[in-house]
């Protein structure tokens, strides 16, 4: 992220896994869940969204 100066990765999902409503709601559920834990093995979670469709 070059406003904040700091190296992060993108977790993008292959296209069958994200083609119905339900899976996009489960993929943002999910990171919801994990964005709330802070553990030392945890990768944080700065945001989510999407991009021309696909959730990252």
């Amino acid at each position: 992220d070059p406003f904040v100066k700091r190296q992060v990765a993108i977790k993008v999902l292959p296209a069958q896994f994200t083609d119905t409503e339900a899976m996009q709601a489960r993929f943002q559920q999910e990171a919801e869940i994990i964005a709330a834990l802070e553990h030392p093995a945890i990768v944080p979670i700065y945001d989510y969204g999407d991009h021309q469709g696909q959730p990252f």
